[in-house]
């Protein structure tokens, strides 16, 4: 037995691997198939159409075919149904209302945006069903309706079922074995959630917030001197290509897949080429080498979509797994932002918020690093410094204040008053270089200075001649919405949970994070006083303060009409490089709590599974894959 034992614990991913295989296959078909595999005689029925109750449809050709609204019934006899599908054919975008009548009586009602690009709408029920109603409410054709209760094997929940068991397994094998640690923790659950979110969502942009901007500027990055894109990538940035809800079953995921790639070599669109790469462009660089290599592979647009997302979601792996690596404190708290829910779906898309996000976490913890040991400042240290503000920065230069962290730095650190001066006036003159970037285009050329969301009553040039004739009108409209908003920007939703325009986490797992949060940021877990003392906190919240107030007034006068007492387009997002510093800052050394390190990384690697495990089930498997 003795041997067995050690031959497991010597090849415990392998057999990790064909556990989670089998539990994969008897879930998939023992639980979501268990009626298909049961009742073999009716597996798929094609309805006459003749036979179907209608109004505003006539039949023509074994067809249905409306040129107004419409509606059909359709009496489904108390039988059981676990999928129903509509073929159909229109020239029109059009919304449908589904009203499903249960066996026991109850009635649910889903409705749907669905895409003149698409064939089908599909909906799995899984239920014994009276009757179901549609209405549409533009003209279509239809040519077929079917039940099918044939086998359905889930390629998607099998994937998610396979790495929720081997992620669970895995992390109980670790735990046994002390093996654990926060920076591979948080690489195998960034990794495997961030692939499912990609795989299981949709491959076109407006599901995240700017998504259409940012791919488009990947794309003139890629296509530097190039002037030409195909109809496919060329409506990923324009206009919304498929309406809300008009995905929502794997078979329209594969119907949307299908038109995609057959349009990704038609319809070549003239766009305006790009003169010189832009020091803010940076960014979108690996994601442009990404989809420049799977362009020469030829691979079907919507795998060459994704594959830009992957890499973006690779960057900021590497970025915040070296980032709790270096982390000298406060590993536990590092680890849980890292993996907040809004973090993992801004990195799992092309935002460059998840790559501004995790190069101030990777400075931050340089800098804590230089804070808490004994050697003195030096080249070395000072070059990765500089290299990871100054990138996370030009992307969006109202961080810049976030360099100037090290200005808290005593005279210790440093070998001489001299090169303290030296090093920290250069800190300021880089600081100064780069809250340029962004304060002399609004002020020298405001007229092109803009949000590209910004429209209507917005100006730039008149907003910023209201704050200088009004400046203790606006300080006071600065402060309310930084003090007053302060809970929602830092603790709310849509910094914490969201996930894009797809959905959010459950509002329990808001109240879990931020407890958590909160939580270590006071608390001294690693029995490690922080070095800070009040006067160096309160420069570092000086620092902080003065980047919300760029963010804010960034706001004002690119998406606010002028003269507005309220501060329009700031969303939460912004505010997470801040998040974590501020959290950072304010252990209070003599809340202490003795935990056995191995015990805190498996209960939170865990907790954090279960949590975007759930969130990524709801809001994106079921959403679309099922």
């Amino acid at each position: 037995m003795k041997k067995i034992f050690d031959l497991l614990k010597k090849y415990y991913l392998i057999v990790i691997t064909i556990f989670a295989l089998l539990i994969t296959l008897v879930v998939e078909l023992g639980v979501f198939n268990f009626y298909e595999l049961t009742h073999r005689s009716d597996k798929f029925i094609t309805y006459n159409l003749s036979e179907i109750e209608t109004k505003g449809f006539t039949l023509k050709d074994n067809q249905l075919v409306s040129k107004k609204k419409s509606s059909l019934h359709i009496d489904c006899q108390n039988e059981h149904v676990s999928k129903l599908n509509i073929y159909y054919i229109a020239n029109n975008e059009f919304n449908t209302k589904m009203t499903i009548t249960y066996k026991n009586g109850k009635k649910e009602v889903v409705h749907s945006a669905n895409s003149m690009k698409m064939t089908i709408i599909s909906r799995n029920i899984h239920k014994d069903v009276k009757e179901i109603d549609f209405s549409f409410d533009q003209p279509i054709q239809i040519n077929a309706i079917a039940k099918d209760n044939s086998l359905n094997i889930n390629k998607y929940r099998m994937i998610f079922i396979f790495f929720t068991v081997f992620m669970i397994l895995y992390f109980i094998a670790c735990f046994k074995t002390k093996k654990l640690s926060y920076q591979k923790s948080f690489l195998i659950i960034s990794l495997v959630i961030g692939m499912m979110v990609i795989t299981f969502t949709p491959s076109t942009t407006f599901l995240s917030e700017d998504d259409e901007t940012h791919f488009k500027r990947t794309m003139q990055l890629l296509d530097f001197g190039s002037s030409e894109w195909t109809a496919a990538k060329n409506q990923m940035m324009y206009a919304i290509p498929f309406g809300d809800n008009a995905v929502l079953s794997k078979d329209e995921l594969s119907s949307q897949n299908i038109y995609l790639n057959s349009v990704d070599d038609k319809d070549i669109f003239q766009v305006d080429r790009i003169k010189y790469i832009d020091y803010s462009q940076l960014c979108y660089i690996p994601s442009a080498v990404a989809l420049k290599v799977a362009h020469f592979l030829n691979v079907p647009f919507t795998i060459w979509f994704k594959v830009g997302k992957i890499a973006n979601l690779l960057v900021y792996c590497l970025f915040m797994y070296l980032a709790i690596k270096i982390m000298p404190v406060k590993k536990y708290l590092l680890f849980v932002f890292a993996l907040l829910p809004t973090n993992l779906s801004l990195a799992s898309n092309y935002s460059y918020d998840g790559f501004i996000t995790s190069l101030f976490a990777l400075s931050f913890t340089l800098f804590m690093s230089k804070l808490y040991d004994d050697e003195k400042v030096d080249v070395k240290w000072t070059i990765k410094y500089t290299l990871a503000s100054a990138l996370a920065v030009l992307p969006k230069a109202v961080y810049a204040p976030l360099v100037l962290l090290p200005l808290v730095f005593k005279k210790d650190k440093f070998e001489d008053k001299k090169q303290m001066y030296k090093f920290k006036g250069a800190l300021i003159f880089l600081a100064v270089i780069l809250v340029s970037t962004f304060m002399l285009p609004a002020i020298l050329s405001p007229a092109s200075y803009g949000d590209s969301r910004g429209n209507g009553l917005i100006s730039t040039p008149g907003q910023i001649g209201f704050i200088l004739k009004n400046p203790i009108v606006y300080t006071k409209i600065l402060l309310g919405s930084t003090f007053g908003q302060f809970v929602d920007k830092f603790f709310g939703v849509s910094t914490i949970i969201r996930m894009g325009y797809i959905g959010s986490a459950p509002f329990a797992f808001l109240i879990i994070l931020d407890a958590l949060m909160v939580f270590f940021a006071f608390t001294n877990l690693d029995q490690e006083e922080l070095k800070l003392n009040r006067y160096q906190r309160g420069l570092i919240l000086f620092i902080l303060f003065s980047v919300n107030c760029l963010i804010w007034t960034a706001l004002y006068l690119s998406f606010t009409a002028v003269g507005s007492n309220v501060i329009q387009g700031v969303q939460g997002r912004y505010f997470l490089s801040l998040l974590i510093i501020l959290l950072g800052c304010c252990q209070i050394n003599k809340f202490k709590l003795k935990v056995d390190k191995n015990q805190l990384i498996f209960g939170l690697s865990m907790t954090m599974s279960i949590i975007l495990l759930v969130t990524v089930y709801l809001v994106a498997l079921t959403h679309f894959c099922i």
